[in-house]
């Protein structure tokens, strides 16, 4: 009872968030904006970002708060593998869960295509956004690496090392999974079918963050900070699409 109970508040809480996305005139601008945004931010990297560690003095591990210091000496090839194989598991998994629903969506024509539209233009405008965030976020505070760290002889002149905070894997995994959570909730799937799918929102997302730490690639509050950003992407986009009629 107490299952079923918490089953129903997690489908009523999603689509609350979710429902009656539609397309609108705005969405072009909503879609094109941050796909140029994006990869001009990652562009104008070495014009903005300062390698302040080049002089080892200027980045001490005693300046880390506590609970990222003892993710300085972590190297692990093979977690670093594992981040890449969950991120682009969490998009694939979202690409063919929209897919996958709008193959059972009870409706045809028209119908039908206007779904499998609004659901791919949320989908890509949380993805954009998302990495409009998170670029905007390193820029911003040009965090340095753990590995600049632990060898500033080595990394502390590449700008691209001074993009820690916060994780790109892991606010990509968080968006892309809680999108399609929104978009199923909008398209009224069942609170098991929700259920499930959030689980694997919480296990890709935190399997990603744990993997990009072990890594030594980011700090515990880079990852946990780009699992928040990323879920308030999707939440954010899925509130902008929001129509002011039902949809499908």
């Amino acid at each position: 009872m107490k299952g079923q109970t918490f089953v129903n508040r997690l489908g009523n809480w999603a689509r609350a968030r979710g429902r009656k996305l539609r397309l609108r005139p705005r969405d072009v601008v909503l879609t094109l904006l941050p796909a140029i945004l994006w990869p001009i931010l990652v562009q104008s990297r070495p014009l903005i970002i300062d390698t302040h560690c080049e002089i080892r003095t200027e980045c001490p591990v005693t300046e880390l708060p506590w609970i990222d210091r003892w993710a300085v000496p972590l190297d692990s090839a093979k977690a670093d593998y594992a981040s890449f194989v969950t991120q682009n598991s969490s998009g694939i998994a979202a690409v063919v869960g929209l897919v996958a629903w709008n193959l059972f969506f009870p409706a045809a024509g028209a119908a039908r295509l206007a779904a499998v539209g609004v659901d791919f233009v949320t989908f890509v405008q949380t993805i954009a956004w998302n990495g409009v965030a998170t670029e905007t976020a390193r820029l911003t505070f040009q965090r340095p690496r753990p590995f600049v760290y632990n060898h500033p002889d080595r990394y502390a002149m590449e700008s691209a090392n001074y993009t820690s905070f916060y994780s790109g894997h892991t606010s990509f995994a968080a968006a892309s999974t809680m999108c399609l959570l929104l978009i199923l909730a909008a398209r009224k799937a069942s609170g098991m079918v929700l259920l499930f799918w959030g689980v694997c929102t919480a296990l890709l997302t935190f399997s990603t963050g744990m993997f990009r730490v072990l890594a030594g690639k980011h700090f515990p509050t880079d990852v946990l900070t780009g699992a928040i950003c990323g879920i308030l992407a999707a939440l954010a986009v899925a509130h902008l699409r929001r129509g002011e009629k039902s949809g499908g």
